[in-house]
């Protein structure tokens, strides 16, 4: 009772829920059906009969019967099917699942819950210690045409004390594996640095260790410098024959390589080289022609025009673009510079009568795609930089920043204010979706959480657990009845609308982190993952359809077009790709063949990774075995008749004669 009464004393600060000891008198309430206050009336008259009358005879009934009494009472509480759902998303979370039941069950309940928290705090300190960090090399093309290779570094992560070693022994192994190569360090996930990480961070020990090793590698050089001198005229006669014969070589190859392609083309009408240029010449007029808006600079955004053939582009300067895209040629229509810094998201209202972009600079800035002149602005729509951005109808938008603040906006109205604001997330708004009676605003947020409001309400509808990985993005499937979100661990999770609290199913085969998805059918859904490739996805069920196309970096934006045939996707190296995806209407599309259960049992890692490099015919790579798919059929020879039967009989006696002699 004194456990009882402090819980509920100190949980009135942080507004707990109240602490009772009658926990399964309660279950057992609920169980009998009880669903009125009376309840209470008529549980506390039979416990007073019970305590005046009976409890002598309570006595003489065994424990176990008691026990058993409380567990039929409470038994259908524990969500055994919880075990599967967790078992698919994440198999760690199981161990302190069971380590707690373990304890619990053979030595004491406060032992065993003791246990568990210990056990599950020790995840989390070493989930904290190790953050997963992406190491990528990126090559770009500056203006004067040179490239420029440098190391791309990503924690998934805030980095906080207990990481810092980690974060700057890695950091220290990939610029020893390429020295020279500058190296640049994306802390767009880290929200929190303590003072540790940006002192080591901050610090030159890596400067004053490669200085030490310059100078102890210089007095070798120095030591090694006379004895290089000896032997440099011992080798410049057999430099010099290396170098008459090396010539004479490459001569060679060359008279050799100019026989070859000579020889290729004599041979103009080859059925290998014919197949391959009519594939590419017919996958070429397929889609328009890929983008580059500018050259040294990342796309950020893009949006089709719902109603024409127009994309706009976005880009890390500001700048934004449009073009008309056909199958020939793209052209240039408009540029537009009403941003300072970053713009880092723009969206087509639903007529398409007007542009919205917001920036990195906490502005919003709606265009008139007629007259391309600026209709309203607003300069400081948030206190932090703005991430997301959603038109609901013709009237209402939605905007989220960085720290998790949502607004939402209505166009009619004269005052720059919002409609209504929430605050109910801690990270920043990755993605907003809302279902065609754009009543729900859904979003996905970087603490990795799933929160819908009501606008009419203005009021939050829900919020779901915390998950592991950050969520990224989200769609709507199986006639808006069905949320899927996709998180930065590779992972999948699909709810039910309106019942965001954890989800329903889960499918998590994607080998890297989702960043975006675009739903094209009910059941099929476009992902666009950190290995820079863009797949296809089959649900209910749940299956890989094969690989859409590719990417050298990371896929950051999907979109697509208003026929429905083409999907564009950007990267960091500054291309938007036109991806034609229209065989999906074809059903007599050709796909990966299903294979029996025992051939999954056997070889579910093979399986799993055939699936994923599986090539749909939008993609610019080719599956194993359709390289001779062009060329054509050898003729079969036509039966003999009787006549010639007769003929070959005659002929062929003398040739068995003579290859029997030469056996």
């Amino acid at each position: 009772m004194i456990a009882i009464g402090t819980s509920n004393l100190l949980g009135a600060f942080v507004s707990s829920f109240p602490v009772s000891g009658s926990f399964s008198r309660t279950a057992v309430n609920n169980a009998s059906g009880v669903r009125t206050a009376f309840g209470g009336i008529y549980t506390g008259a039979l416990v007073l009969l019970a305590i005046t009358v009976l409890t002598p005879y309570f006595f003489f009934i065994p424990k176990s019967c008691l026990a058993a009494v409380i567990i039929t009472a409470v038994i259908f509480m524990v969500e055994v099917h919880l075990v599967k759902l967790v078992w698919k998303s994440r198999k760690l979370d199981l161990i302190p699942l069971f380590v707690t039941f373990a304890f619990c069950l053979f030595l004491s309940l406060e032992i065993g819950i003791i246990v568990g928290t210990a056990v599950n705090l020790a995840m989390l300190l070493y989930a904290t210690a190790r953050p997963r960090i992406k190491i990528l090399t990126f090559q770009n093309v500056l203006e004067t045409g040179d490239r420029i290779t440098y190391l791309y570094i990503t924690p998934d992560r805030s980095v906080v004390f207990t990481a810092i070693d980690y974060f700057m022994s890695t950091v220290r192994k990939a610029s020893a594996l390429y020295p020279g190569v500058p190296v640049v360090i994306d802390l767009s996930y880290v929200s929190i640095a303590d003072f540790s990480t940006a002192y080591n961070s901050a610090n030159e020990e890596v400067n004053e260790d490669s200085e030490d090793l310059d100078e102890n590698l210089s007095d070798e050089e120095d030591m090694l410098a006379n004895d290089e001198t000896n032997e440099l005229a011992n080798s410049d006669s057999a430099s010099s024959e290396e170098e008459q014969e090396n010539e004479e070589e490459i001569q060679n190859q060359g008279e050799s390589i100019e026989q070859l392609a000579a020889g290729r083309e004599e041979k103009e009408d080859d059925d290998i080289i014919v197949a391959i240029c009519n594939a590419a010449k017919l996958q070429e007029k397929t889609k328009p022609p890929n983008l580059r808006a500018s050259l040294n600079c990342m796309v950020t955004d893009i949006s089709f025009h719902p109603n024409e053939e127009t994309i706009a582009i976005a880009n890390i300067e500001g700048e934004i673009t449009c073009y008309k895209y056909g199958l020939e040629e793209n052209e240039l229509l408009h540029t537009l510079n009403h941003h300072k810094k970053s713009c880092r998201t723009l969206t087509f209202n639903h007529d398409g009568a007007l542009l919205f972009s917001a920036s990195k600079d906490k502005s919003v800035v709606i265009t008139d795609t007629e007259t391309m002149k600026v209709t309203q602005s607003f300069s400081e729509a948030h206190s932090s930089p703005i991430y997301s951005l959603l038109c609901m109808d013709a009237n209402i938008w939605a905007s989220g920043d960085d720290d998790g603040a949502v607004k939402v906006w209505d166009k009619r109205r004269s005052v720059q204010k919002p409609v209504a604001e929430y605050k109910e997330m801690d990270e920043f708004v990755s993605s907003m979706i809302t279902d065609s009676g754009s009543r729900l605003l859904v979003c996905t947020s970087g603490e990795g959480t799933l929160t819908a409001f009501n606008t009419r309400t203005k009021k939050m509808q829900g919020q779901s657990e915390v998950y592991p990985s950050e969520m990224n993005c989200a769609g709507l499937i199986r006639q808006e009845t069905k949320l899927i979100a996709g998180l930065g661990n590779g992972n999948m999770y699909i709810f039910d609308w309106k019942a965001f609290g954890y989800h329903s199913d889960a499918f998590g085969d994607h080998p890297t982190a989702v960043n975006c998805m675009i739903p094209i059918m009910d059941n099929i859904v476009i992902t666009g993952c950190d290995d820079g490739k863009i797949r296809a996805i089959s649900l209910f069920p749940h299956r890989f359809l094969g690989v859409v196309g590719h990417h050298k970096f990371p896929i950051e934006r999907l979109d697509i077009s208003t026929c429905g045939h083409y999907i564009a996707s950007t990267s960091h190296d500054g291309w938007v790709r036109f991806w034609n995806i229209s065989y999906f209407e074809n059903p007599d599309l050709k796909l990966m063949e299903s294979t029996t259960k025992k051939s999954v049992r056997n070889k579910k890692r093979s399986l799993r990774k055939e699936k994923l490099r599986f090539q749909l015919p939008s993609s610019t790579r080719r599956n194993r075995g359709e390289f001779f798919a062009g060329l054509a059929e050898p003729v079969p020879e036509p039966e003999a008749g009787p006549a010639d039967e007769a003929e070959t009989e005659s002929e062929s006696e003398p040739d068995t004669e003579g290859s029997s002699d030469s056996d």
